[in-house]
């Protein structure tokens, strides 16, 4: 029995180094799906509550309600020019900047790092 232990940690590690198979929230190739992709959620209800998915083929779609502006719905594009930056461009061609923090695993708009928006975990 002791045998066989070494004999799957090798093969469970070499499928890991190969991308076989992957961990949970772990990247191992930097070639790997990006962190940012997946739902985040954030505002402050009831005056606000911002909806974002990002696609891994790169696109977004985002409700946002704000208190007195009512249900605001875009789509559009994104791209990570940068290690922590992303840029969302919207169909009516608004362009917004973000930041990925990896400590905490949330986004934020570039220069508001206080309205952090966490991956939706429901």
């Amino acid at each position: 029995m002791r045998a066989g232990i070494p004999v799957v940690l090798i093969i469970t590690v070499t499928l890991l180094a190969a991308g076989c198979i992957q961990l949970p929230g772990v990247h191992i190739l930097r070639n790997g799906p990006d962190p940012v992709i997946g739902q985040w959620v954030g505002g402050e209800l009831p005056a606000s509550d911002l909806h974002v998915i990002l696609y891994e083929n790169q696109t977004f779609f985002s409700r946002s309600f704000y208190l007195g502006q009512g249900d605001r719905v875009t789509n559009g594009t994104w791209s990570r020019p940068d290690n922590g930056l992303i840029i969302l461009r919207e169909s009516s061609g608004n362009t917004t900047s973000w930041m990925y923090d990896p400590s905490d695993d949330s986004i934020y708009m570039t220069g508001l790092p206080q309205r952090k928006y966490y991956r939706f975990k429901g």
